[in-house]
């Protein structure tokens, strides 16, 4: 069950982020960052810290976006940048524990 939710989301991962950068509707970028966030929880390695960078960037658009702050393609650019230097500093002070506190959640239910 784990894999297919990891392939369905890595799936939908990338039609999301397609489909966002192809068209008008940018309320896409939050799906997909949710998309990719799911992604990094299922996929269970030692880099899913690192794909979580992409939601972070994905989720900085999604804001950007939401809030009209971002109008030209040098706006996106500065919106990803300001989120993989969030998920920087988060993943270095915080940690895994907390980036993921939902697995830590459901490992604990499953006892």
């Amino acid at each position: 069950m784990g894999e297919f939710i990891f392939v369905l989301s890595f799936g939908l991962t990338l039609l999301t982020i397609i489909i966002a950068s192809l068209s008008d509707s940018k309320w896409v970028y939050w799906l997909a960052g949710i998309c990719v966030y799911i992604f990094s929880f299922a996929g269970m390695w030692d880099f899913r810290g690192y794909t979580l960078s992409v939601a972070f960037g994905l989720l900085a658009l999604a804001i950007g976006h939401s809030l009209r702050l971002i109008t030209k393609l040098y706006h996106s650019v500065i919106a990803v940048a300001a989120g993989f230097l969030l998920w920087f500093a988060i993943f270095e002070i915080v940690g895994d524990s907390w980036l993921f506190l939902p697995y830590s959640i459901f490992s604990w239910l499953s006892l």
